[in-house]
């Protein structure tokens, strides 16, 4: 092998072991963007259950004045029948 033929070869891996780092570097940053997404996201269930929980209460609330109105209703509505 030559002195040039070294040389090259000496960059060639020079070349691929800072594409290597390089590599390494974005698997890094990308496994800690994977990391930051799966946290939102489980942040993001807590809050779509807490939402569910909260429109099951409103929707108990909504239950319970509904049957308040109906039962007011009928009330009224007998209170015509008698004095009519």
């Amino acid at each position: 092998m030559t002195k040039d033929m070294v040389d090259d070869l000496l960059h060639a891996i020079t070349d691929v072991m800072d594409e290597l780092e390089d590599i390494q570097t974005n698997s890094q940053q990308i496994d800690e963007l994977y990391s930051n997404l799966e946290t939102k996201m489980n942040h993001m269930e807590l809050h779509i259950h807490g939402l569910e929980k909260n429109i099951k209460h409103i929707n108990e609330k909504i239950a319970v004045v509904t049957e308040g109105n109906l039962q007011q209703g009928t009330k009224k509505l007998i209170a015509r029948k008698v004095v009519y």
